[in-house]
């Protein structure tokens, strides 16, 4: 890894650190659905920094944008064992879409978090629906 790739790795993971904190912080006092965006930006910069060595800078920022999912399955190409995690990828992935609220505004929004912990541990699950407007 070169030094500016590096570099770009600290500080993709000291954004996602930063957008996760705030995420979890957002879901505890009910900011719906600002903290689902807020999770999506935290994947986004942990998916960037896995991906700094691999893909150059410009490609992720010009071709992969915001997209998990594009981001996730470049990914898999080089740790195909990671696809326990898609679910995880498919629940934030949507979150993206209320950058702009046109389609709340359209469609409606549902979603809700679970922090009750399961047997064994798991992160906070996330569900994402629409509810139409009517």
């Amino acid at each position: 890894m070169t030094e500016k790739e590096e570099s770009f790795r600290e500080v993709f993971l000291d954004l996602g650190t930063q957008y996760y904190a705030a995420a979890r912080e957002s879901a505890r006092v009910g900011l719906t659905p600002v903290y689902g965006n807020l999770f999506h930006h935290a994947l986004e910069m942990y998916l960037k920094a896995a991906l700094v060595s691999l893909v150059p800078i410009d490609e992720l920022k010009n071709k992969y944008k915001h997209n998990l999912r594009r981001l996730w399955d470049r990914l898999k190409v080089d740790k195909p064992d990671l696809g326990e995690f898609d679910g995880v990828i498919a629940d934030i992935d949507p979150f993206e879409d209320i950058r702009y609220p046109d389609r709340i505004v359209e469609s409606g929004f549902i979603c809700s978090i679970n922090w009750e912990r399961e047997p064994g541990f798991s992160p906070p699950h996330i569900t994402v629906g629409e509810d139409p407007v009517g």
